[in-house]
């Protein structure tokens, strides 16, 4: 079949980690594979950037655990395009339905469904349960800073949830 390019379609493989200048590891090349993706995306795009967010090649459920909680964090860092991120996990829980072998023996496999939840979970428990600071020493400028700063990871956690 050909496209409306009137170029044949092919399917597209697997994206596999490239191995990219300063990568440590296996699990520091793909939180850079899943960024420089998500650099990208805007609503426009969306599609497109889920589309190859899940063509990116993941081997087990520590890998799909770091590609999540890259999106996650991305998606607090940046509050102003929590519903484009909100979005895309959504689109991505349809388009990954494998599940993932456990990285030692004895360990759940995971699914891409499960994960998501036990790392949003997670960094809803991790939120401080008051805004006020301690006061330590902190100068009234900065204690402002630091509640601004709280401020906006509750508003961008309560976002994208």
């Amino acid at each position: 079949a050909h496209g409306s390019t009137g170029r044949p379609q092919t399917k597209a493989a697997p994206l596999k980690p490239t191995k990219m200048k300063g990568a440590k590891n296996r699990e520091e090349e793909l939180e850079r594979q899943v960024l420089r993706l998500l650099n990208k995306i805007c609503p426009e795009n969306l599609q497109t950037i889920v589309d190859q967010l899940s063509k990116v090649q993941v081997k087990d459920s520590s890998e799909l655990t770091c590609m999540i909680r890259t999106i996650v964090m991305k998606a607090l860092r940046e509050p102003h395009y929590c519903e484009t991120y909100a979005d895309a996990v959504h689109k991505l829980c349809g388009l990954i339905q494998d599940s993932y072998p456990p990285v030692a023996d004895g360990g759940k496999s995971l699914t891409f469904r499960r994960a998501l939840i036990m790392i949003v979970q997670a960094e809803f428990e991790s939120l401080p349960t008051t805004l006020e600071t301690d006061g330590s020493g902190a100068s009234r400028e900065d204690a402002q800073q630091d509640l601004m700063r709280r401020k906006a990871l509750f508003l961008a956690n309560m976002k994208f949830i």
